[in-house]
């Protein structure tokens, strides 16, 4: 998904549309871990952590595309990976993947494009989001943040924190549902202050996204403190396509 993109020039190439195999499928409380190969995956970089590509279904009345972040991707073996988390909500492409995909399938991805810029000028990082979130944060997390780096991820049981990364904190809701209140929101107003130089990046369920950020930016705002929030999922709405930045 989206976040601290580097300025000026871009670092990716123009997309470009791959016909892929599907090589491994396997599933996990809530999400199934895809891995993706082929000989189209021979020119593709992935240079920065939290990457994301567009994946499609191909169908006779058109392709059926969504969002999903990078989690791993080998160049030698050439092997793409990425992790579909089965939203509450449900969603066209993430149901038949969950259900149906199986190996020796074929999915067209385009990408990659977004990522984490890293950047000596941050003292911290903190990272706040729940299971759908949670590709992205492990992808960060595991490629390694300059400086100090507290990641908060919200999922409803033990079992839904497949990552085992002993740098990511989870907080079960005992709940299947993420509605409100988040204990992301209690977390954060318990987090002692960081000082210096700072990166808050937040993603999950829109409302809850938006209201964190509010939160982030009254508290850290004033310190010159850069806040990226993103909402991955709406309540209440199926096939959500609003992946850019929440504002306001």
């Amino acid at each position: 998904m989206h976040m601290f993109d580097a300025p000026g020039e871009p670092r990716f190439p123009p997309y470009a549309y791959r016909d892929l195999e599907v090589v491994s499928v396997r599933k996990h409380r809530g999400l199934i871990r895809v891995v993706l190969g082929g000989k189209a995956l021979a020119d593709l970089t992935v240079p920065l952590p939290a990457a994301w590509v567009k994946v499609f279904l191909p169908g006779p009345s058109g392709d059926v595309g969504r969002a999903y972040t990078v989690r791993r991707f080998d160049p030698v073996r050439q092997l793409l990976e990425i992790d579909v988390v089965r939203r509450r909500q449900g969603g066209a492409l993430s149901n038949w993947i969950y259900e149906r995909l199986a190996v020796g399938d074929h999915l067209h991805v385009a990408g990659p494009r977004g990522g984490v810029e890293p950047t000596a000028q941050a003292d911290w990082h903190l990272l706040l989001g729940d299971e759908t979130a949670l590709p992205a944060i492990a992808s960060m997390v595991e490629a390694g943040l300059p400086g100090r780096s507290i990641a908060l991820v919200e999922v409803p049981f033990p079992d839904d924190a497949y990552d085992e990364n002993p740098l990511i904190q989870f907080l079960f809701r005992g709940r299947a549902a993420n509605d409100e209140p988040s204990y992301l929101e209690t977390a954060l107003d318990s987090l002692p202050t960081l000082p210096g130089r700072g990166r808050v990046w937040i993603a999950g369920e829109a409302a809850v996204v938006k209201r964190l950020k509010r939160a982030a930016v009254d508290r850290w705002g004033p310190s010159g403190v850069t806040v990226h929030a993103a909402g991955y999922w709406k309540m209440g709405q199926t096939d959500y396509k609003d992946d850019a930045l929440v504002t306001g």
